[in-house]
């Protein structure tokens, strides 16, 4: 299972309109790959009326076999090391899509 860490636009802001991550993770779901997005800064509701898409609100440490940072919220970059690494599983891959943490705390990156 994949996990998206965010949905917005943008870091630090609950509009989604224009995001592009809804893409991506339509396109990993033709692929049959089970995607999981969490966004704090989403309204859940408006995810399911507009985009259908209905986000984790809190999301399973040790779960996911890759994580991804689409959307670099303060939420996700100041939490302490491991950070968004404490959701992968064992062999589990970090990418961030937006190059907002530390070259050396990620696997793969933009």
């Amino acid at each position: 299972m994949s996990r998206f860490f965010g949905l917005a636009f943008k870091q630090n802001c609950g509009d989604f309109r224009n995001t592009r991550v809804i893409d991506i993770v339509d396109e990993l779901k033709r692929f049959h790959i089970q995607v999981d997005v969490h966004d704090p800064w989403v309204d859940p509701a408006r995810a399911v009326d507009e985009l259908r898409l209905e986000l984790n609100p809190a999301p399973t440490t040790g779960r996911y076999d890759a994580v991804v940072l689409a959307v670099a919220h303060a939420e996700f970059l100041q939490s302490p090391p491991p950070g968004p690494r404490a959701y992968l599983n064992d062999g589990g891959i970090l990418y961030d899509v937006k190059s907002a943490l530390p070259a050396d705390r990620v696997d793969g990156r933009l």
